[in-house]
């Protein structure tokens, strides 16, 4: 832990810790601080830059700047085996959900 994230930690530390942003870790992070827990959130990327090169269908998912192979998963899908990445940007992958899901209305 670097020197200035030490001076951030209050006395008493943390109550949780939550690992990731995204619907799972907002979700349990709110859950918890309702709760009168004190939560620490941590996530490996960073804020995805505001700007209309996030509309372009080439900047979502493996086509975009927050995708990363660098701690890939390993899955096996029909036989084989994929090595796939994730998206490391604060939010995960709810950050690019709402622009890439179909509403039936």
């Amino acid at each position: 832990m670097s020197r200035a994230a030490e001076r951030s930690v209050p006395r008493g530390g943390w109550d949780a810790v939550v690992i990731g942003s995204g619907f799972g870790g907002t979700l349990a992070a709110h859950e918890l601080v309702a709760a009168g827990w004190r939560v620490l959130m941590l996530e490996r990327g960073d804020w995805v830059p505001r700007g209309p090169q996030n509309w372009h269908p080439g900047a979502v998912a493996p086509l975009g700047a927050c995708y990363s192979t660098a701690t890939p998963y390993r899955v096996a899908a029909g036989g084989e085996r994929a090595v796939i990445g994730s998206l490391e940007c604060v939010g995960g992958p709810s950050v690019f959900y709402g622009g890439v899901s179909l509403r039936f209305r």
